[in-house]
This record gives C-alpha cells, sequence and structure tokens, in this order.
C-alpha cells in the first residue's frame, strides 16, 4: 500500500520541530511495511515575494520519499482563491512525485488548509482516494454561510474524517452540522523516542519536582501553574516547579516567577530536544497542563509513558487521555481547583510499580503499534 502524506506544515529540516510529529507519524507507518511518501506544500504569504517552484525533484529524508513545493497564497483569509492559484504549482509537483516514486493509492491530508483543500483536488483529478485528520480546532477560520458551505464540501468528499480526541471530533462534527457518527477519533502517536526510551524511575527522594513542558504561549496557561503553585506550596520546602520550553511567554513567565515568592523552587529550563523528554518526565513526580485548549495533548502521553501522573485541564485532549489512575482533571482556568489537586498530589508519593504500569497502560493506547493499526484499517477502507 502506498500512502502520500498531504501535511498542512512539515519540518523544513532535521531540527525543525514544527509538525515533527507528522515525520514520525510517517515514519512509524514506513516501518511497518507500508510505502509511504510525503508531498509537502510551503506556503507563502501575500505579502512576500515568491519563486514559484520548476524544480520538483524531492529528496529521500530519513528514509521517506519528501517533495517540497511552493505555492502563492495571494488572497487573505480567502481559502479557495488561494487553493485555485496554488494548483498548477500542485499539479506539476505531484507529478513530479508520481514519476519519481509512484502512483499512491491514498492521500492522507493533514489538517484543512491547505492539506485537505489540495488533496480533495487532487482527488477529483486523479481518482486517488483520500482521508482527512485535523489537529486544530479550526476556531480561526471564517463561520461565514459560504465559507462553511465550501468548508463541508471538502470534508465530505474524504472517504474517512478523524479528530484527534473525542470531543475534538464532535466539535468537528458540529462545526460542520454532521452526524458526530461520521467522526471518527484516533489519538496522536506517542513519540517513538519516547516510546523505545525505556522506563527509569529517576526521582529524587529528597524532593517532590513537579513539572511543565510546552511551548510557552498563552493557550498553555502557565501563569495559572505559577500561582497555584505559589498557593498550593507556600508553606513547604522540598517541592519544586521546573518549567520546559520556550516561546512568546518566556518574559512574562520569567517575571510572573520572581515576583512569586517562590522563586528559589522554580526553574525555567529552556527548550528541551526531543531525546531529552523522556529523562524530563522520567524524573518528575508529577506533570501539569494547565492549558485553555487542547485537541489532544502529546505531552500528556509522554509524562504518562514515563510513569509520571498528571493534572490536566479539562480539554478534550485532557478528558480523552487521562484516564482512571493516571491523575486528576480539573476545570480550565480554575486556580482554586488547580491548587488543591496539587496538594493531594503532594500527599500522595507512588510507588515504582504504579509508575511501570501506567507507562504499559500509556504505550497499549497511544504506541506505535495501536497507531500504525487504526491507520492500516482506515486506508484499506478508502481503498477498497
Amino acid at each position: 500500500m502506498h500512502v502520500l502524506y498531504v501535511p498542512s506544515w512539515y519540518p523544513k529540516s532535521d531540527d525543525d520541530t514544527a509538525g515533527s510529529f507528522f515525520r514520525e507519524q510517517a515514519h512509524s507507518l514506513r516501518q511497518s511495511g507500508m510505502n509511504v511518501g510525503v508531498l509537502a506544500p510551503i506556503e507563502r504569504p501575500y505579502y512576500a515575494s515568491w519563486t514559484p517552484s520548476r524544480s520538483f525533484e524531492g529528496a529521500i529524508e530519513k528514509g521517506i520519499p519528501v517533495l517540497r513545493f511552493r505555492t502563492p497564497h495571494p488572497f487573505p483569509k480567502l481559502l479557495s482563491p488561494n487553493v485555485w492559484s496554488a494548483r498548477p504549482t500542485l499539479i506539476r509537483a505531484f507529478d513530479a512525485y508520481i514519476q519519481r516514486w509512484g502512483r499512491p493509492d491514498v492521500l492522507h491530508a493533514h489538517s484543512l488548509f491547505p492539506a485537505a483543500y489540495y488533496c480533495e483536488f487532487l482527488s477529483q483529478t486523479y481518482g486517488i482516494p483520500f482521508v482527512y485528520t485535523e489537529h486544530r480546532s479550526l476556531m480561526h477560520l471564517s463561520t461565514s454561510a459560504l465559507s462553511l458551505r465550501q468548508q463541508r464540501r471538502i470534508v465530505e468528499s474524504a472517504s474517512a474524517r478523524i479528530g484527534v480526541s473525542r470531543g475534538h471530533a464532535d466539535h468537528l462534527a458540529s462545526r460542520f452540522k454532521m452526524d458526530p457518527q461520521t467522526w471518527l477519533d484516533i489519538p496522536n502517536l506517542l513519540p517513538p523516542i519516547v516510546e523505545s526510551s525505556g522506563f527509569v524511575d529517576s526521582r529524587d527522594s529528597r524532593r517532590f519536582l513537579v513539572g511543565h513542558l510546552s511551548t510557552l504561549d498563552p493557550v498553555k496557561n502557565i501563569p495559572s501553574l505559577v500561582r497555584a503553585f505559589s498557593r498550593a506550596f507556600a508553606d513547604t520546602d522540598d517541592v519544586e516547579l521546573w518549567i520546559a520550553g520556550d516561546g512568546e511567554q518566556r518574559n512574562h513567565v520569567r517575571e510572573m516567577v520572581e515576583q512569586s515568592g517562590k522563586a528559589h523552587q522554580i526553574r525555567l529550563l529552556g527548550k528541551l530536544q526531543r531525546h531529552e523528554v523522556p529523562e524530563f518526565c522520567g524524573s518528575l513526580d508529577l506533570f501539569v497542563l494547565p492549558s485553555l485548549s487542547e485537541s489532544f495533548g502529546v505531552v500528556l502521553t509522554e509524562a504518562l509513558s514515563q510513569g509520571a501522573p498528571v493534572i490536566s485541564t479539562r480539554t478534550w485532549g485532557g478528558e480523552y487521555i487521562v484516564g482512571p489512575g493516571d491523575g486528576e482533571l480539573v476545570p480550565v482556568n480554575d486556580d482554586d481547583a488547580l491548587v488543591e489537586s496539587l496538594r493531594r498530589a503532594y500527599a500522595h508519593r507512588e510507588s515504582t510499580s504504579e509508575r511501570a504500569k501506567r507507562r504499559q497502560r500509556t504505550i497499549a493506547r497511544f504506541g506505535k503499534d495501536t497507531f500504525v493499526s487504526a491507520y492500516q484499517d482506515i486506508y484499506e477502507k478508502a481503498i477498497r
């Protein structure tokens, strides 16, 4: 079976983490025996000068055929006109892919724009079925009657429609006024580097370590965690909070830490490399993700796979991932509830055996074998 991934964004280099989960998913499918390639558009905003792609040679990147192509984006916020302007380049890029690596049996669009728009056009032009996985809430897109009709036409033409959590899938069905049963929920892949890292309980018995890892953007709501931590452990000295990641709220978070009265117990670690994530999560007594919204939340599965219990807000991803024995869910943006949850976690120091069982459950739900099996079934049904 030949599957062509068409992501809406994709890493531009080995160390680029934007869209790295698409690359990890493609590798996992290929390692299972599927023939997998990637057709990766590089959009140019309307205000930027650009040169259309004329050469479409592509390259093998870590065993995966990847063909990148530049597309125009001349009309701000107008999805269909932007797709129309990109069609000639898209056709040339797709033909170049086929000439070098063969005709795919199924296309896999990741996120509505531009990937699903592109795949719908290619499907109609070449007679190849496509499946569509959405990773975002789509709240940033227009909800005008005309726009929604166009979007729904694209979505309905897919052989399968997939959200990354049940709540996310139900939200998308509601947005497009579709029966929720026509949307599947298939979770994102636990990063293979985390799954294969092995289990090591590296906690320090002299302290209780709370951790957070994210891109430090406003939706992650890190100020809520800093406030709650400072209140929950105002009179406790054997607790530390380590915040890993980098992003637009870095300076704001640093200022909050300095003013919290707990600066000596809170560390800002900066951005972690992918291979550092398992060790970080394995050292934690507790992981906290206080996001305002999450379609999924891969970082929760990363923490759970290393045995760490979690506290998550009741986002789509939090409710989907955090099962019995995995930790607690708290209301979104509720500092009081987060304070109490932190205190309960501190009062219960887990055994290594509890953490090992949690790792086994997490890999069974979100590991490579489960992910590959789910999508193999989707692809086979699409091409029948």
